[in-house]
């Protein structure tokens, strides 16, 4: 070091210097004017010229990218295959200041090259005692159409064209779609699994910019269908975690006219997603659980359709921007920690909605309203269960609130600096006063479960909610909480008030323990927990007596009736309480469990039809309904063990899948259930 820059050591690629050595490479492609596609043929012009002194061993190398196939050589020399894929000619000796020598390759462009982007090729001389290199870029046209693909599980090449050679990591198909001539006609879609923007909390994001639709929840390479999607079971992950002390800042932006739809997006240290400065669409999606908000936009239009927000640890939705739109439709906007919406100056339009339970200790509210800049639109709504009033308005422009049930919220009152004999109309608030000119009424709303989570706030077939509400302010396509029409055809229905629309009188059962609506794999899972629980006043077998003792529990024959299934006695399981079933939960129980099996309320839409598509469906119902018979018989008399262990072996992946119940006390009821039917048949 002379003082006067870095001091330590160059070293070359080949730790050789160039002693003089030169070499240059070009394409015949002009880069300005013109671009490669598969199928295209080109070639690269080489010369070399050695340096000053004799060069020993001399051989000059090229490596080919992997998106051309080797054609031809002038002068020839060897062409070394994959994995190498390189043409190397073996110049032997070379005496120094001999003239340019010039070679030339000719190669066709393959399905591997990048649509949009760039063959890199390297060619090197290398002799004893020195070494240099050249490269050259050919850039690659866009083809293989508008639908770019990614899957983390795809086998490769990652270029995006088709789900086998779709790209591991989205920020690259992000990053292409981008590059596009005109971004709205491009689509990324995305497979299932979890997808992080990168390790740098501030740079690094997820950008769906202008024009760009991306879309989530697709089965991905590997699938019987790759294309199928449905992003409530092929979930899309999009993760800022990087740590347990390390998050992004933002996980996903978007820009003008861009689209995001059917992803979960999770664990961003300031927002999930940030659409500030933008007119942009959120669909289809889950946000949940960032350490500050959910979505902010701020100086952007937004709408936000048939989304879930919840559990984020500031607003689930922060929206500011003088004359700028909010639209929410069809959304659960739940348990956030702040308020559920919260708007500055811009102007809300939220409708077939459910906003409860958000707030923790503070003054936060399910609907924060500040000075808007016009009169929002808030119409069949449910706000329920918010830690202070349901909504709290700020200002001159006062909401238009219809058809909506305000109820069970804390704070002083329903609404917050608001009249609900002014704003409201055809509501079901439960402090307003019943005057005819606007028709609200403060009976409550009589939902269908009266336990935690509410059955999701659907309404009863008996509510004074049903067929009470205004249809001015209800579009003609406007569907509820649902998918479920609003109104009818027939001009005479008269649309709900709130956040449901129900038109049928199943809307709730006793076995449904999970309250959504289905009796299915998660209520399986729960009798299959409590599956050979025994009351521990069962009778137990005396072996000296050869007799029963017919209400006391002997510890000492504990080999009978086991610690354990006592243990795990639940009598809300024992359905069948006669014979010797009174005292355990059994094949009786089952039957009789079975009898109510795909139940699903009236107002939940399709789920039969998507359970029989995973197998549980119509032609195995019918053939169980056949074979188990629900009356209180004998055990033997009451299921065809065949028939039993199909239905079993029928749903078992699905619970797995699902992971609705651990594998090992899936496998031991299965066991338990099978060694029991069999061992006890007549």
């Amino acid at each position: 070091d002379d003082g006067n820059g870095p001091g330590g050591i160059a070293i070359g690629p080949s730790f050789k210097p160039g002693n003089g050595m030169y070499i240059d490479k070009v394409d015949d492609v002009d880069e300005a004017t013109e671009e490669v596609v598969p199928g295209d043929y080109y070639y690269y012009d080489i010369a070399y010229h050695p340096g000053e002194g004799n060069e020993t061993n001399v051989e000059i190398v090229d490596e080919l990218p992997d998106g051309v196939n080797f054609v031809s050589a002038d002068p020839n020399g060897t062409y070394y295959p994959r994995p190498v894929h390189e043409y190397v000619w073996d110049l032997g000796d070379v005496d120094g200041g001999d003239p340019n020598s010039f070679y030339e390759l000719t190669v066709q462009v393959n399905n591997h090259a990048e649509p949009a982007g760039i063959l890199y090729n390297l060619v090197c001389a290398e002799s004893d005692v020195s070494y240099v290199e050249d490269d050259e870029e050919t850039p690659v046209g866009w083809w293989g159409g508008n639908v770019i693909y990614v899957d983390k599980n795809s086998p490769g090449p990652h270029i995006g064209t088709t789900w086998e050679t779709a790209y591991k990591y989205l920020a690259d198909g992000l990053e292409r779609a981008g590059l596009a001539d005109d971004p709205n006609a491009v689509e990324v879609r995305v497979a299932d699994g979890t997808y992080k923007p990168g390790t740098d909390p501030s740079d690094d994001y997820f950008d769906v910019s202008a024009g760009i639709e991306c879309y989530g929840g697709y089965a991905g390479y590997g699938a019987a269908d790759p294309n199928e999607r449905d992003w409530k079971r092929y979930k899309t992950i999009l993760s800022g975690f990087i740590s347990d002390i390390s998050r992004n800042n933002t996980v996903v932006t978007m820009g003008n006219n861009s689209l995001l739809d059917g992803f979960t997006v999770e664990e961003a240290k300031l927002q999930g997603i940030d659409s500030s400065n933008a007119s942009s669409i959120v669909a289809n999606c889950t946000i949940t659980n960032n350490q500050r908000k959910g979505i902010n936009c701020e100086d952007g239009d937004l709408a936000i359709q048939w989304c879930e927000i919840y559990n984020n640890n500031w607003q689930g939705i922060y929206h500011t921007g003088s004359s700028k739109t909010l639209t929410i439709e069809n959304c659960r906007i739940h348990g956030n920690e702040w308020d559920g919406i919260y708007t500055v100056s811009s102007t809300s339009t939220i409708f077939n909605s459910v906003i409860y339970q958000n707030g923790s200790v503070g003054t936060y509210y399910g609907i924060n309203l500040l000075n808007p800049s016009d009169n929002p639109d808030i119409h069949n709504n449910t706000i329920v269960d918010n830690i202070n009033e349901g909504i709290r308005f700020v200002g001159s422009n006062a909401p238009d609130i219809v058809n909506c049930i305000v109820y069970y919220n804390g704070g002083d009152s329903q609404l917050a600096g608001l009249n609900p004999d002014v704003v409201a109309d055809y509501c079901c608030i439960e402090d307003c006063n019943e005057i005819a000119t606007n028709s609200n009424f403060n009976d409550e709303p009589d939902f269908v479960y009266d336990s935690a989570p509410y059955g999701y706030y659907h309404i009863k077939y008996e509510s004074p909610c049903r067929n009470a509400g205004d249809n001015t302010y209800v579009g003609q396509d406007e569907t509820d909480m649902d998918d479920e029409p609003r109104i009818a055809n027939d001009a005479y229905v008269i649309v709900d008030i709130g956040a449901d629309e129900v038109d049928c009188e199943d809307t709730n059962d006793p076995n449904d323990w999970t309250y959504d609506g289905v009796i299915n794999l998660e209520e399986f899972a729960m009798f299959a927990d409590a599956w050979a629980g025994h009351d521990s006043n069962d009778p137990v077998f005396d072996p000296n007596s050869n007799d029963y003792n017919p209400n006391v529990f002997d510890p000492n024959h504990a080999d009978y009736i086991s610690s354990e299934q006592i243990a795990k006695w639940e009598p809300f399981y024992n359905f069948d309480a006669t014979g010797d079933s009174q005292y355990a939960i059994d094949v009786a129980d089952f039957a009789v469990f079975l009898d109510n099996w795909l139940w699903e309320a009236c107002w939940h839409g399709n789920y039969s039809e998507v359970m029989y598509a995973m197998g549980g469906g119509e032609s195995m119902m019918m053939s169980m309904e056949s074979s188990i018979l629900v009356e209180a018989q004998p055990v033997e008399s009451v299921v065809d063990p065949d028939e039993v262990m199909k239905f079993l072996e029928v749903i078992a992946d699905e619970m797995l899948e699902q992971k609705t119940i651990k594998k090992k006390d899936l496998i031991d009821f299965i066991n338990a259930v099978e060694i029991y039917l069999y061992d006890n048949q007549p």
